[in-house]
């Protein structure tokens, strides 16, 4: 029987924020800082892939460059949107002192902050090894091709992120709907938008 490495890494990915919620007791908010860590430290790497396509391919830097600006507005604004999420869920929270937290929180006597950050940027440069030089993506991929992958990602996260700001306007849901949800869309961005 042949195990799909994706779908293990799925139930992996769920598993981390689910076990964290429910049996370490972390916030939502807690869990949602893992996740823009994450998601900042993916932004990086599309752009290291796509300084490996265009070096390869002799592509216009200004194409790069010009995808690059709105991919990274894209991304802040929807780390602001999330925030602003966050704040419409928890209007007591205080932003700055969640964040003070989170990076000095201790595992086994270490602040995580020093831990997380580097492990997200290794783990992350070994699956650009591992799933793009390695293979040669880089080859055979088109920068219009990484870009419109990446910036329809950024869309689909932007727009269920201000749904979700559309509906908490009338209703705040249980923090376990929101969890729910985070774990789905990042599932669905893992199945149908990280392919390189």
């Amino acid at each position: 029987m042949r195990v799909n490495v994706k779908i293990v890494q799925l139930i992996g990915d769920a598993l981390i924020p689910l076990l964290g919620y429910f049996l370490w007791e972390w916030s939502l908010y807690f869990i949602v800082i893992f996740y823009l860590i994450d998601y900042i430290g993916n932004e990086l790497f599309v752009h290291l892939r796509a300084k490996k396509i265009a070096e390869h391919g002799g592509s216009e830097r200004s194409a790069w460059m010009r995808n690059g600006i709105i991919s990274a507005a894209l991304l802040i604004v929807t780390v602001l949107l999330v925030h602003v999420v966050i704040l419409k869920i928890h209007p007591d929270i205080i932003i700055k002192q969640e964040l003070i937290n989170f990076w000095t929180y201790k595992d086994m006597g270490i602040e995580q902050g020093y831990i997380l950050l580097p492990l997200i940027l290794l783990v992350g440069y070994q699956r650009y090894k591992l799933e793009f030089l390695l293979p040669g993506l880089f080859k055979k991929l088109s920068l219009d091709t990484l870009w419109r992958s990446h910036l329809i990602a950024h869309y689909v996260l932007l727009g269920t992120i201000g749904l979700l700001l559309g509906i908490s306007v009338f209703v705040i849901m249980p923090e376990t709907v929101y969890l729910a949800g985070i774990i789905l869309l990042t599932s669905v961005y893992q199945l149908f938008f990280n392919r390189k």
